[in-house]
């Protein structure tokens, strides 16, 4: 073989070599890139003041609370601030540097025998939680209201249940009655076929409807007819029930809601977010005139989780059938609850009548502006840094729960710095 072949053999090989290497050390560079920005924002994740959006003059401070931060909730009662973990450890928080243990009385969930039934090392037993509070009334009596996963060991089942506790205020301290059931949904769930227990997609957000009724939401549990058997349609799930707690009445109001995360009465209707599949998270605005259907599981913006489709929905048009959401995002943001500001709030004036929702992917709380026919004609995302599982204002502050997967209890205040 000539010396001049073997040369252009040889510069070939280098040639691509080199290009190997090139390629190799680009991707390897980015990777590395990607890590140290994961590593920066995801484990250390600085919470620094003043790191929101040039047109707000913000700040935040927090307080650690030694609790079990699985799911739970904020309410306020009597200009008092109450946050409940999921394993219903309450508390009163004062202010950023103190808080007040409370007992409540003794909750049956029947947490320890479905941990032990649906295997301890399935963490998703974890998510068999507490999911929300609401403080109001039952029978004229002051009342605290929980939302809360219940599990029957007799027939190795599960559900979403709603208790009453009235109590009295003695002197700031709180005498508080047993607890009573007035509802839980149908049917009982068995374990889930594919992982045993999606508690992730329980809803069980309450809300005040009226000074005798309230509003609580169901999920699927992942039992949507393609990844399980359908419980949305022939059962209490993926809906939004008014329940009268005095009466025992229970009236579906909306259905079709595959995990319903936030729940909102505001002047301006009745504002509810759900968890869609792979994509597709909703805001919906509730139409109270008839019981309207959202869709869920025949309608979806969203596709299923490593496909590129929903089986019951694959051209993303089904929902010309159901109601429309008023909003919805791809990717998912993981959406979380809703709060509203009125017009009488000098402290958040930029924000005034208009709807905040919180993320927990994301991190952030998006503003919707909507006009006088409650269509959206502006949005803004503000970046906050936080898994934000509830949201509440309290003392001209927004007051932010922290998901942190299981560490210390976290609570922040939002607040306007005046100058």
């Amino acid at each position: 073989m000539k010396k001049k072949t073997i040369f252009k053999y040889v510069s070939l090989i280098i040639f691509i070599g080199c290009s190997f290497i090139l390629i190799f050390a680009n991707q390897f560079a980015g990777n590395l890139k990607k890590y140290i920005i994961y590593y920066y924002t995801e484990i250390f994740n600085p919470i620094e003041k003043n790191v929101f959006s040039n047109n707000y003059n913000l700040t935040l401070s927090s307080i650690e609370i030694d609790s079990q931060n699985i799911y739970g909730g904020l309410d306020i009662f009597n200009d008092r601030l109450f946050y409940i973990d999921g394993r219903g450890n309450f508390f009163e928080i004062i202010d950023e540097n103190n808080f007040k243990i409370i007992t409540l009385p003794k909750l049956f969930t029947g947490f320890e025998n479905f941990k032990k039934d649906f295997d301890q090392e399935n963490t998703n037993y974890k998510l068999f939680s507490i999911k929300d509070i609401s403080f109001g009334k039952h029978n004229e009596k002051n009342a605290i209201y929980l939302s809360y996963l219940e599990y029957d060991s007799i027939n190795i089942c599960y559900r979403l249940s709603l208790s009453v506790s009235t109590f009295t205020e003695i002197n700031g301290d709180f005498i508080f009655d047993d607890f009573l059931k007035i509802f839980q949904t149908n049917p009982c769930l068995n374990k889930h076929p594919l992982n045993n227990f999606a508690g992730a997609s329980a809803g069980g957000r309450i809300e005040k409807a009226n000074e005798n009724e309230i509003y609580l939401s169901t999920g699927d549990f992942y039992f949507d007819g393609v990844n399980a058997v359908n419980v949305v349609d022939n059962g209490d799930y993926g809906k939004i029930h008014l329940i009268n707690p005095n009466t025992g009445s229970v009236k579906v109001i909306s259905e079709g809601h595959r995990n319903p995360q936030g729940l909102l009465q505001t002047p301006l209707g009745l504002f509810e977010t759900e968890h869609g599949p792979q994509g597709g998270d909703e805001l919906n605005l509730i139409n109270l005139d008839t019981i309207s259907n959202y869709g869920w599981p025949y309608a979806t913006y969203g596709v299923d989780y490593g496909k590129k489709k929903w089986p019951l929905d694959l051209k993303n048009n089904n929902h010309k059938n159901y109601n429309e959401p008023l909003y919805f995002w791809i990717p998912s943001i993981g959406v979380s609850n809703l709060l509203f500001i009125d017009n009488n709030n000098k402290y958040f004036e930029a924000w005034e009548n208009n709807l905040l929702v919180s993320s927990l992917k994301d991190k952030s709380i998006y503003r919707f502006k909507l006009n006088e026919n409650q269509n959206v004609i502006g949005i803004e995302r503000i970046f906050i840094g936080l898994r934000i599982r509830d949201l509440i204002l309290h003392n001209n502050k927004i007051v932010l729960l922290e998901d942190r997967g299981g560490l210390n209890s976290k609570i922040y205040f939002l607040e306007k710095i005046i100058n």
